[in-house]
């Protein structure tokens, strides 16, 4: 059996990948099926056996949380519900992408659009409203 898990999934759901959410109703357990919606808290194990997954995608979820329960909880909860070999895919805010972002007022402007948190008016505040909003604790740089 191939479990792919879509971890802190929101509304983005993953075809043929058991999507998992705190906001969905439906609790996860050892008998969900690929495609559906479920509620699972990672900071708690998985309702799965163990070294059963094969893969793991979290896409802007690491930075909400702090390094202490990133490394205490999350990291172990995902070592033993994945199978050997298996891979967990992290995504997180860009430190870089940010700044470059942040030099030019048309692109700030462009992204406050879509993240309503966000103050364009100058580079300083927009730099604080991405990494601030809504507690991130992580940014990723290629540097």
């Amino acid at each position: 059996m191939n479990i792919k898990l879509h971890v802190g999934c929101g509304d983005k759901r993953l075809n043929d990948w058991i999507n998992i959410d705190i906001q969905a109703s439906t609790p996860l357990s050892a008998n969900t099926d690929s495609g559906g919606y479920y509620r699972h808290n990672i900071l708690e194990p998985f309702p799965l056996e163990d070294n059963s997954v094969s893969f793991i995608f979290w896409e802007h979820v690491v930075e909400h949380f702090t390094f202490g329960k990133l490394v205490n909880l999350i990291l172990p909860n995902f070592y033993k519900a994945l199978k050997p070999g298996g891979i967990v895919r992290t995504a997180c805010p860009d430190i870089d992408m940010i700044h470059r972002v942040s030099m030019n007022a048309a692109e700030r402007e462009f992204f406050a659009k879509r993240w309503k948190h966000i103050d364009p008016s100058t580079a300083n505040s927009f730099i604080t409203g991405c990494i601030n909003y809504p507690q991130h604790h992580f940014t990723h740089s290629e540097k």
